[in-house]
């Protein structure tokens, strides 16, 4: 699979775990009690470990783009 096509991919699932990650915890902080509060829970602790393996995976594919971005020096033009 192209990196472009697995950065798409990467990112879609990223945004939509971050989401789920932010609601779910909205949740247990806001409501914590009833019938869906463990698997509120469960949901909350799954996502975050995918959130962390996600955010690696975004870094990875677009490491040139920082390296070239922040760690390059550049050259000023004379004025």
């Amino acid at each position: 699979m192209q990196k472009l096509k697995v950065l798409k991919i990467t990112n879609a699932v990223l945004f939509f775990t971050a989401v789920t990650q932010a609601a779910t915890g909205l949740f247990l902080f806001f409501v914590a009690q009833g019938p869906w509060v463990e698997t509120v829970g469960e949901v909350h602790r799954f996502t975050g470990l995918l959130l962390g393996v996600l955010i690696v995976t975004h870094l990875y594919l677009n490491w040139t783009v920082i390296k070239n971005h922040y760690f390059t020096k550049t050259v000023k033009a004379a004025s």
